[in-house]
């Protein structure tokens, strides 16, 4: 289910924010990071705030989701994520994977670019995460924070996109030579 943070119940953002704080806290700290409650749990309140969510099916309570935004960076349309949480009793069966392919499919529906998603440079773990997903390190795009890197990979959108615009250009070529 994708929702906007306006369509969300207070109960789902108090369980958004207890995953969070429960999968990052000690993360935050491990790495040098201040964990700010206050600061953590106003950003999931943010009006731009969109969240695809996965459900237990048979308890119909939420067990994951992606926190992101539609945005235009690198000059490109994208989506940036902000944070990805599963349940540590759903973690290891693939649903931080469907979650983010979901959101990689709206992307694509929408005509979206680009996903981005800001990692610390020692979260080796996640970092190899999104690289089975694709995402690479993008060197132009710097993080504001030194300790963080910026991670990005193209949807399908811009897979076909760049196809079309080879193709075009190949074609160009062609009937400049005949």
């Amino acid at each position: 289910m994708c929702r906007r943070r306006e369509d969300m119940e207070t109960s789902f953002m108090e369980w958004a924010y207890k995953i969070a704080e429960r999968n990052l806290k000690q993360k935050y700290l491990t790495y040098g990071f201040r964990w700010q409650k206050s600061t953590s749990y106003k950003d999931l309140f943010l009006n731009w705030a969109r969240y695809v969510i996965a459900y237990d099916p048979h308890t119909h309570l939420p067990v994951g989701y992606v926190f992101f935004r539609f945005n235009i960076a690198m000059g490109r349309t994208a989506v940036t994520i902000y944070g990805l949480h599963v349940d540590e009793n759903y973690r290891n069966v693939g649903l931080g994977t469907h979650l983010m392919k979901t959101l990689e499919a709206l992307a694509h529906r929408l005509g979206v670019e680009l996903l981005i998603i800001g990692v610390a440079k020692r979260d080796i773990a996640l970092k190899r995460f999104l690289n089975r997903l694709g995402f690479t390190a993008e060197n132009k795009e710097a993080s504001i924070n030194p300790e963080y890197e910026v991670l990005v990979a193209p949807t399908l959108c811009y897979k076909l996109m760049q196809k079309y615009q080879k193709s075009m250009l190949e074609n160009e070529k062609l009937l400049l030579t005949e």
